[in-house]
């Protein structure tokens, strides 16, 4: 009897005790549903979610309409994969990590470039990742100008400066 009560009283502490990094774990999703706005856009303009097939062309992969400045995506995917959203009458796309999560995404329509996603690590490092990208690609642009610049001039100092920031960008990148 003391045995039985012991082995019962066991069960019942371990099974009392939580482990804190389980309440920390999030629930493993088996499918995406991305939850769109796209503020300035009129009713019935279809958002795509395109991406890559064995060729390098971009297929669609889903469709959404918006309604009320608001589209919805949702599926199953088996990886993550890098996807694009584009937008009917906007200019440009935006890229995106399509994994199985719920994500928000808001559509600037003025830039689409300038867009935001929230709701998935993967794509807060891939938008980190690409504004980096951007800045260096920047200082790229702004440094092969000055160094065109010196070169016309013939500023041997100049040209000089440049080409070794150009270097150090490109050792970066």
């Amino acid at each position: 009897m003391k045995s039985g009560l012991r082995l019962i009283f066991v069960f019942l502490v371990i099974f009392s005790c939580k482990d804190e990094n389980e309440a920390e774990l999030a629930p493993i999703r088996d499918s995406y549903v991305i939850n769109g706005t796209a503020p300035g856009v009129y009713n019935g303009v279809r958002v795509y979610l395109k991406s890559a097939d064995t060729r390098g062309r971009l297929v669609d992969r889903d469709t959404a309409v918006i309604m009320n400045e608001a589209f919805k995506f949702e599926g199953k995917v088996a990886t993550p994969e890098q996807v694009s959203v584009h937008v009917n009458s906007v200019n440009g796309s935006f890229p995106m990590i399509l994994e199985n999560e719920e994500m928000t995404l808001n559509i600037n329509k003025e830039d689409i470039q300038s867009s935001t996603i929230t709701g998935s690590k993967s794509n807060e490092a891939f938008q980190e990742y690409m504004a980096q990208y951007k800045n260096l690609y920047d200082q790229s642009r702004n440094l092969n100008q000055e160094y065109r610049t010196a070169l016309q001039q013939q500023d041997s100092v100049r040209l000089n400066s440049a080409a070794l920031d150009l270097q150090a960008i490109g050792e970066k990148q």
